[in-house]
């Protein structure tokens, strides 16, 4: 009886704090533990931290109905409403709410924008910019061959240790979100230029423990921030502005299907966790085919005269 007495007086914040817990016990990834602390500390400054058992469904549709006065994308709104609804869901499995208070809080409408995937001549001007006979050279190559062949994180390829890749197979052990380990293929290509990254201009580790495959010049292991920085500077280099590291992840799920990939096999490459979530990119490969036979229709491609 005590107990439930402290949970009906127990602030929000307080709440926050043991979700957070548990979010780590069940292995969320810092990233995702982050995204929901930032999402839900705003919602919990704007209610004024009330005890639990006084929220209502009312405060999330005002804090919502303020991040719309905001200068705020559908996309990111999206994203706190989904974080609100799974931390009331939280709230109600752990007995500190009778229900779900947010079952009812609508996800705005998001529109839907076709990602501009990396062409075969885009890729072609990014890869031939790298001089390959450079320590940061053959790095930068190794990187951008092996975030198009496998589609891979920046996370994930930041994490790759050298006891993770296996030439012989041809396979690359990679740690995705939750910790949850899976084997990635590569190709002869990403073999090749990762071999010869590793053999050739791979810097000495700056401590002995260090057992990353891409380190910084100093021999510290890249970080996903070096890595978008880099990025940033390939895209000014190339004038291919809309370049980032997920957009070889993009990439390489079309690419993938285009080729005559099936969607379960790309599931497994890519980690999802469901079939919905690799289901966009079918979505994608099929509007990149009719764009593609706009430009290189057959019939068109003739030069005949419209009667």
């Amino acid at each position: 009886m005590v107990v439930r007495k402290e949970r009906r007086l127990m602030k929000l914040s307080e709440a926050l704090d043991y979700y957070l817990i548990t979010c780590r016990m069940e292995g969320k990834s810092p990233k995702t533990i982050d995204w929901y602390k930032q999402k839900l500390e705003a919602f919990v400054a704007f209610c004024d931290d009330p005890p639990v058992r006084e929220l209502t469904l009312e405060d999330a549709r005002e804090f919502v109905a303020s991040l719309w006065k905001k200068d705020i994308t559908p996309q990111t709104i999206h994203g706190y409403v989904r974080t609100l609804k799974a931390f009331a869901s939280w709230l109600e499995r752990e007995g500190y709410t009778p229900n779900n208070l947010f079952k009812r809080l609508k996800r705005p409408k998001v529109p839907k924008k076709l990602i501009q995937v990396l062409n075969e001549e885009e890729i072609k001007t990014i890869l031939k910019s790298f001089n390959q006979d450079t320590q940061l050279g053959a790095r930068g190559y190794a990187i951008c061959v092996l975030l198009l062949d496998t589609g891979m994180r920046s996370g994930e390829l930041c994490g790759i240790k050298l006891s993770d890749v296996d030439f012989k197979r041809g396979v690359i052990k990679v740690k995705g979100k939750g910790d949850k380990e899976r084997m990635v293929p590569i190709g002869n290509l990403a073999k090749k230029a990762l071999m010869r990254y590793i053999k050739v201009f791979r810097p000495e580790p700056a401590m002995g423990a260090i057992d990353n495959v891409f380190l910084s010049v100093d021999g510290y292991p890249l970080t996903p921030n070096a890595i978008a920085k880099f990025m940033r500077r390939l895209a000014k280099r190339t004038g291919i502005e809309r370049l980032h590291a997920h957009l070889w992840r993009h990439t390489s799920a079309v690419r993938y299907l285009m080729a005559g990939g099936d969607v379960f096999s790309l599931q497994t490459i890519l980690g999802h966790e469901t079939l919905e979530m690799t289901r966009h990119y079918v979505q994608l490969a099929s509007r990149h085919v009719e764009i593609q036979h706009r430009r290189f229709s057959p019939a068109d491609n003739l030069g005949l005269r419209r009667r």
